[in-house]
């Protein structure tokens, strides 16, 4: 028989993917793509069509809802992973539930659109060249600042290290001892890819808008936060402190509880981060209403249509490489968990 305290975990569980529905049946309103969009023309969002539409996307979103809590109740039964893990896999299946549902709306809204006006920017069915834009970053500094904290990392590594006087492998069995070296793995890893997504996005993307200065300055400060994360780690050896269970989820609290703030902030004033009509339209270029392929844009990472959110132009080679390195780190993070 459950405890209460797993009924209460799973309770949790089930409020966390009815607040990612409601979330996403909330920005529905507030992005700017088609029949969604206050900049659509209203004779449209009052028609017949548009209000079916909206019901079918409405429809998917509680079926992305059902998907999640039941992946997460089968994992839970049938798997050895952590209620964390459980509930992020869960919530996984439903934003890709919801994203599919988002786009086959998308592309009936955009049918709809082309029936109504044969000048509606969605027409687009070919390439379209888009040229990075020119435009300097207000903060001058800013790559030497995201580029200064592997930097300062080191040196509290060095320092900590120091003063211990002990030899390179003691050091570390002593991480291991202490259960440091997950945190500063953490450290390291957000640090890592924060900068190389600070650098993607500033020299090869069209990041001198509003939504691409927001991102950049977020990478800056994940830089920070991983190394402030790895400089604390490895001073627990000097200073003797385990670092327990409590210790590692009040830490990974404190950062989901940072993003998510963040997140939301970026979802409540997504009316700065209006996307190009390239993103937010031109059904050609998505395909199967996802993924964004324009061999005639030089950009890397752009800006989502359903969102102040990234996607990768898979028309660039880098960018399935970078899709195929998530995915091979997403599995070594579900194979290192079965085998321990």
């Amino acid at each position: 028989m459950s405890s209460p305290w797993h009924l209460g975990m799973d309770l949790a569980a089930v409020v966390i993917y009815g607040a990612v529905a409601g979330l996403n049946a909330f920005t529905s309103r507030m992005n700017v793509f088609y029949f969604f969009s206050r900049t659509v023309p209203e004779e449209f969002r009052s028609t017949e069509n548009a209000r079916k539409i909206e019901r079918s996307y409405r429809q998917g979103l509680l079926y992305a809802f059902a998907i999640g809590v039941g992946f997460y109740l089968l994992l839970k039964m049938d798997s050895p992973f952590s209620w964390l893990l459980c509930l992020c896999m869960g919530i996984m299946a439903q934003t890709l539930t919801a994203s599919i549902a988002f786009a086959r709306s998308h592309g009936q809204a955009g049918e709809a659109l082309r029936s109504i006006s044969q000048n509606s920017e969605s027409m687009a069915t070919h390439p379209v060249s888009i040229p990075l834009l020119e435009q300097r970053l207000e903060t001058k500094y800013s790559t030497l600042w995201i580029l200064l904290a592997p930097f300062v990392g080191l040196l509290g590594v060095y320092l900590a290290f120091a003063s211990t006087h002990m030899g390179w492998r003691e050091y570390l069995q002593a991480m291991s001892r202490l259960r440091a070296d997950g945190m500063l793995g953490l450290g390291v890893g957000m640090e890592f890819g924060a900068i190389v997504l600070f650098l993607q996005l500033k020299y090869f993307s069209r990041s001198r808008s509003e939504m691409g200065r927001f991102t950049l300055k977020g990478a800056a400060w994940m830089a920070w936060l991983g190394t402030l994360a790895a400089i604390l780690s490895v001073f627990t050896v000097p200073l003797h402190l385990m670092v327990t269970a409590r210790i590692r989820f009040g830490a990974l609290g404190v950062l989901l509880a940072l993003l998510a703030i963040r997140m939301l902030y970026a979802y409540f004033r997504s009316s700065r981060f209006r996307p190009p009509a390239a993103e937010r339209s031109s059904d050609a270029l998505w395909r199967w209403g996802m993924f964004y392929y324009n061999p005639a844009d030089p950009s890397v990472f752009i800006q989502h249509r359903c969102g102040p959110g990234y996607t990768l132009n898979f028309a660039r080679t880098v960018s399935w490489v970078f899709a195929l390195a998530l995915l091979a780190d997403l599995g070594f993070v579900l194979s290192q968990h079965l085998w321990r």
